[in-house]
């Protein structure tokens, strides 16, 4: 695991910071976890337990705009502590690259944050 400081950016598409609730399900298990930041392929995850990087995920939650649950298929590219403010409750964090774009949450709008 890295500190991620240093690792060259592998994202093909912008992130756009948004935080809502997801579900988790890996390897038999699920983990609840917040979204961090989104794009149409991937997601940060801050997790209340680790997920090992290369886990296949399911990932289940609502979007913020009330379209209801979405449930979309990646795989964990990165884990590692989360250093952040937020690691009391979510100790740990992950990337996911989702196998499919995902046209709902490339659509997210600004007008639709809560901050």
């Amino acid at each position: 695991m890295s500190d991620g400081k240093d690792a060259p950016e592998r994202r093909t598409e912008a992130r756009r910071d948004w935080w809502f609730p997801v579900r988790v399900q890996a390897s038999g298990t699920t983990a609840d976890a917040v979204c961090r930041d989104v794009s149409a392929r991937g997601m940060q995850l801050a997790l209340a337990e680790a997920v090992p990087e290369g886990a296949r995920v399911s990932l289940s939650f609502e979007l913020p705009d009330g379209t209801g649950l979405r449930t979309l298929a990646g795989r964990i590219l990165r884990s590692e502590p989360n250093a952040e403010e937020s690691r009391v409750l979510w100790p740990h964090k992950a990337g996911v690259e989702l196998d499919h774009a995902d046209a709902a949450l490339s659509a997210l709008s600004d007008s639709l944050r809560l901050d």
